[in-house]
């Protein structure tokens, strides 16, 4: 069964074991195939969505509703930060909750606002060209063929927070410590793996399984890990992000996210 250490301490236990790390940068991918003049929603996503962003874009799209999806990706907590610090968006999907939760404590959208679209799950994936074969995660990390394993930031990464908290849990952090390589976010971290520049990650599984080709992948499930859930919430009066929201909610959208690796959430009317 899952051990119930609550946010704050699975947060301060990430803490004692992250340095500060280098910021991370930000893409813009335009996701939706609508017309160029309809309403935008500006979207500050996090950037373990970048595998599945797109196309719930295209499905909410086919709703019929005027509205053009474009989102900025980046790591949860350098998207808050930014967010803080002036830039507009209409709606945050963060990959955890506390960030949403921080921007409403700062008057930025409702607490009202803040739901969870999705719970997120952490994964180890290995290089094919490693010989490392298929196991369970607390093994093949001490394996000697993997010399570098990359993850997320944790200062401003939830994923990259849940993985020194998944190693800390097993009894892996000073053993594997020197294997360690952070990078400025899950799509770094993967980027990495796929350059063979690492032999391993530890990454969402939504992002790992978009590199099954080249390496094999196993969901970090032990007892005591916890699930992520990620949350948002609307920082505009745009109509068009509170459908999109809304579409997150609905079964259409929430069987996309789970088709990417995501636990689904009870769906849930939200008011405006």
């Amino acid at each position: 069964m899952r051990r119930e250490n609550g946010p704050g301490r699975r947060i301060f236990r990430c803490l004692l074991v992250v340095l500060g790390l280098a910021a991370a940068t930000l893409f813009f991918v335009p996701a939706s195939p609508v017309q160029a003049d309809s309403p935008k929603v500006l979207v500050a996503a996090a950037a373990n969505l970048r595998p599945v962003l797109g196309e719930l874009a295209a499905a909410f799209s086919r709703r019929g509703l005027p509205c053009r999806i474009e989102p900025v990706f980046g790591a949860s907590g350098i998207l808050c930060t930014e967010i803080l610090e002036g830039a507009s968006f209409d709606l945050f999907l963060s990959a955890d909750r506390s960030y949403p939760q921080r921007l409403a404590e700062k008057g930025l959208g409702r607490p009202n606002q803040v739901f969870i679209y999705a719970y997120g799950q952490l994964a180890l994936w290995v290089g094919k060209w490693t010989g490392v074969s298929m196991g369970r995660p607390e093994e093949v990390l001490l394996d000697r063929r993997i010399g570098r394993i990359a993850l997320a930031n944790p200062s401003h990464a939830p994923y990259g927070c849940a993985a020194l908290v998944a190693l800390d849990q097993a009894g892996l952090t000073e053993k594997i410590r020197d294997k360690l390589v952070y990078a400025e976010d899950v799509t770094g971290a993967m980027s990495l793996a796929l350059s063979r520049a690492v032999e391993a990650a530890l990454v969402p599984l939504s992002v790992a399984r978009e590199a099954r080709r080249e390496g094999w992948y196993t969901v970090w499930s032990a007892a005591g890990i916890p699930r992520v859930e990620q949350g948002g919430i609307i920082l505009s009066g745009s109509v068009c992000a509170r459908a999109f929201r809304d579409f997150l909610l609905s079964s259409e959208g929430q069987a996309i996210l789970e088709r990417h690796g995501y636990l689904r959430v009870k769906e849930t009317k939200r008011g405006a």
